[in-house]
């Protein structure tokens, strides 16, 4: 089931710069590549996640709703995620560190574990705002996304 979901979900992994992306848009591959190159060419994008110097995942998708489920997977609770400051509409995209090693192993392998770091909201090609979400907030396991 995870196989054939997963290859009906647009999805790329650029491994030069360790970066996988999963879009819920209605988007092709070059259209989710694109929006993951405007996001990570913002500094404030670059300023959390170039520490990390480990892989990143991106999600794309729109609408606060899917955002909120999407903490709520990752082990946030209910609460914390429906007040995150995101407006109700327009893209997000979810940046998440990876948690489990080795590293080296493929982002989409069903091992691969990530946690949400922050939340870029886009207006366009260009990041609008950056929300950092509290580590704290998550206290479940990091989570595969669901795809």
């Amino acid at each position: 089931m995870r196989g054939l979901t997963f290859s009906l979900t647009t999805h790329l992994s650029l491994s030069d710069q360790r970066v996988a992306a999963v879009s819920f848009l209605s988007v092709n591959e070059g259209e989710l590549r694109q929006l993951v190159k405007s996001a990570e060419g913002a500094e404030e994008i670059q300023n959390r996640i170039k520490p990390l110097d480990d892989w990143v995942l991106v999600q794309a998708m729109d609408g606060k709703p899917r955002v909120v489920h999407v903490m709520i997977d990752a082990g946030m609770t209910r609460v914390s995620a429906k007040t995150l400051p995101l407006s109700e509409k327009g893209i997000k995209l979810v940046f998440s560190r990876r948690m489990d090693r080795p590293a080296h192993e493929d982002p989409f392998s069903i091992r691969a574990r990530w946690q949400p770091i922050c939340v870029a909201e886009m207006n366009g090609q260009k990041t609008s705002r950056v929300i950092d979400l509290n580590q704290g907030s998550f206290l479940g396991n990091p989570v595969m996304p669901v795809f």
